[in-house]
């Protein structure tokens, strides 16, 4: 499974969508994280960078085209594999902050980028719950790399103020 599923919040309300001019050439595909690049548009997030949320469609921007996005604001919920790539997702996963890896379609959590507390390059998800059952029909793979997260780095809270 590739990219983030959005499966609810923990106050139970509705999906929190929004609409945002994607940048020009941008191809997004439905489940990507995005952000928003430094002219203000849509683009597939990296990394390092603040969660705007998970696209809702795919569309290819072209600097006027808005995407439907599910919006990244604390306490929504979202199912997402693990590349599993050196460190294998384990249960002690739980309650670690994680960066997401891979580009438009193939996103997935970077197993080898996690941490007990957010930094500057792990901030974007926690961790809070090893191989969920029941959401939105069960079981996505047969293994046991799917996680459940909230996003944490994100533009509502980094942005916050009082």
């Amino acid at each position: 499974m590739y990219g983030a599923k959005y499966v609810g919040r923990f106050d139970g309300g509705t999906v929190p969508l929004g609409s945002f001019v994607a940048k020009a050439s941008e191809v997004i595909t439905k489940g990507d994280w995005l952000s928003i690049d430094t002219t203000g548009l849509v683009d597939v997030a990296g990394a390092d960078e603040l969660l705007l949320g998970v696209a809702n469609q795919t569309i290819t921007g072209d600097g006027t085209k808005k995407v439907e996005v599910i919006m990244a604001m604390p306490g929504t919920k979202f199912l997402m594999d693990n590349d599993n790539d050196t460190e294998t997702f384990a249960v002690g996963d739980q309650g670690e902050f994680h960066a997401i890896i891979g580009t438009t379609g193939a996103q997935l959590i970077n197993t080898n980028s996690d941490s007990e507390a957010p930094s500057n390059t792990v901030n974007q998800l926690l961790c809070l719950e090893y191989n969920p059952q029941g959401f939105a029909g069960g079981i996505y793979d047969a293994d046991t790399s799917i996680g459940l997260y909230t996003p944490v780095g994100t533009y509502f809270v980094s942005n916050y103020t009082e």
